[in-house]
């Protein structure tokens, strides 16, 4: 089976103390190259993630805010839920 698509929690999960080390990145970074989808699920306020998280343009979907809002890097689209 193959998997397309990585959904992912960013604290305790990604981060570690709030921040995303760069084994870590490296690692979605070689996720992204294979093809697949990274998508970050959090419970944190959009504003407060993009401050903390420089790399989040890795992620083809955001579900933030405990699921409240849907964000598109790419685009910077936000979709209230």
């Amino acid at each position: 089976m193959r998997y397309l698509a990585l959904a992912a929690d960013y604290d305790g999960t990604l981060a570690t103390d709030g921040r995303v080390d760069a084994q870590t990145v490296a690692g979605l970074e070689q996720l992204i190259a294979s093809g697949r989808k990274l998508i970050l699920v959090t419970g944190r306020q959009l504003d407060e993630l993009l401050e903390i998280f420089p790399q989040i343009s890795l992620c083809e979907r955001v579900v933030a805010e405990n699921g409240a809002l849907l964000y598109r890097p790419a685009t910077r689209e936000q979709k209230g839920l």
